[in-house]
Protein backbone atom coordinates (compact mmCIF):
# COMPACT_ATOMS: atom_id res chain seq x y z
CA UNK A 1 0.00 0.00 0.00
CA UNK A 2 2.60 2.52 0.93
CA UNK A 3 4.74 1.48 -1.50
CA UNK A 4 1.61 2.37 -4.35
CA UNK A 5 1.01 5.79 -3.12
CA UNK A 6 4.86 6.44 -2.88
CA UNK A 7 4.73 5.82 -6.64
CA UNK A 8 1.60 7.90 -7.00
CA UNK A 9 3.62 10.56 -5.55
CA UNK A 10 6.39 10.57 -7.00
CA UNK A 11 4.86 10.03 -10.30
CA UNK A 12 3.38 13.33 -9.57
CA UNK A 13 6.38 15.15 -8.62
CA UNK A 14 7.82 14.28 -12.29
CA UNK A 15 4.89 15.86 -13.72
CA UNK A 16 4.18 19.09 -11.12
CA UNK A 17 5.11 21.32 -13.50
CA UNK A 18 2.59 20.38 -16.28
CA UNK A 19 -0.25 19.77 -13.43
CA UNK A 20 0.59 23.54 -12.60
CA UNK A 21 0.05 24.65 -16.14
CA UNK A 22 -3.21 22.64 -16.22
CA UNK A 23 -4.49 24.62 -12.66
CA UNK A 24 -3.56 27.95 -14.54
CA UNK A 25 -5.27 26.90 -17.27
CA UNK A 26 -8.25 25.70 -15.10
CA UNK A 27 -8.18 29.01 -13.26
CA UNK A 28 -7.78 31.40 -16.27
CA UNK A 29 -10.96 29.44 -18.23
CA UNK A 30 -13.33 30.17 -15.02
CA UNK A 31 -12.32 33.56 -15.10
CA UNK A 32 -13.42 33.83 -19.05
CA UNK A 33 -16.34 32.45 -18.48
CA UNK A 34 -17.20 34.53 -15.56
CA UNK A 35 -16.07 37.75 -17.92
CA UNK A 36 -18.42 36.50 -20.44
CA UNK A 37 -21.62 35.77 -18.18
CA UNK A 38 -20.65 39.24 -16.90
CA UNK A 39 -20.51 40.80 -20.49
CA UNK A 40 -23.28 39.10 -21.37
CA UNK A 41 -25.78 40.72 -18.64
CA UNK A 42 -24.34 44.29 -19.23
CA UNK A 43 -27.63 44.63 -21.71
CA UNK A 44 -29.66 43.92 -19.14
CA UNK A 45 -27.93 45.91 -15.66
CA UNK A 46 -27.62 49.01 -18.29
CA UNK A 47 -31.22 49.06 -19.13
CA UNK A 48 -31.96 48.67 -15.44
CA UNK A 49 -29.81 51.41 -14.42
CA UNK A 50 -31.31 54.31 -17.37
CA UNK A 51 -34.83 52.93 -15.86
CA UNK A 52 -33.82 53.96 -12.93
CA UNK A 53 -32.60 57.65 -14.27
CA UNK A 54 -36.43 58.36 -15.24
CA UNK A 55 -36.98 59.47 -11.30
CA UNK A 56 -34.96 61.52 -9.29
CA UNK A 57 -35.22 59.52 -6.25
CA UNK A 58 -33.32 56.72 -7.45
CA UNK A 59 -30.28 58.43 -8.81
CA UNK A 60 -27.89 56.98 -5.76
CA UNK A 61 -28.94 53.38 -7.28
CA UNK A 62 -28.60 54.10 -10.72
CA UNK A 63 -24.74 55.54 -9.74
CA UNK A 64 -23.95 52.21 -7.84
CA UNK A 65 -25.26 49.57 -11.03
CA UNK A 66 -23.58 52.03 -13.23
CA UNK A 67 -20.67 51.44 -11.41
CA UNK A 68 -21.12 48.04 -10.72
CA UNK A 69 -20.83 47.36 -14.68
Amino acid sequence: MIDTLCTECSSLIEHHEKIQVLSAVHYNLGKTLQDVENIAALPNEAAEAEELLCDDMNLLQARFHFASM
